[in-house]
């Protein structure tokens, strides 16, 4: 039986999103403002018919995650020369799923999270934010409405 919580768990983890991105990376992702968050509903120029592009014509949402806090890398400058660094360029732990609309309003599509490979333990030597053990115990006592 302790196999099968594994497993689960193991699956959870896997859907969890990522939270730790290269420049590649981020470059594909569409940024929204911090205005369009607080009202809930995108701009005309952030909602441009790019996320329905390749949905039917009667898909009235689209499921969408949203980094909302994120750690920015620091370029270091040693010697005249750029620092290199194990540190990724941009971390964002906390992933917010959202439905939008064909009309750009902004809906929760579930509670916040924490992405796994923001959490240790991690099987390599990477930063965390925080451990699996800490982010479950407070989920288990904190209560949080979408």
């Amino acid at each position: 039986m302790k196999w099968a919580a594994y497993w689960r768990n193991c699956l959870a983890d896997a859907d969890s999103t990522k939270g730790v991105f290269n420049r590649k990376e981020l470059a594909q992702k569409r940024n929204i403002s911090s205005s369009s968050l607080v009202e809930g509903c995108l701009s005309s120029e952030e909602n441009d018919g790019e996320l329905f592009s390749n949905e039917p014509a009667d898909t009235i949402a689209v499921k969408a995650h949203i980094w909302t806090f994120a750690f920015v890398k620091r370029n270091t400058i040693e010697h005249g020369k750029q620092k290199n660094s194990a540190l990724p360029y941009y971390i964002a732990p906390i992933i917010c799923p959202v439905w939008i609309t064909r009309t750009g309003r902004l809906y929760p599509a579930s509670a916040p999270f924490v992405s796994r490979d923001t959490l240790a333990p991690q099987h390599q030597d990477v930063i965390t934010v925080s451990t699996v053990e800490q982010v479950d115990h407070f989920l288990s006592n904190a209560s949080i409405q979408c």
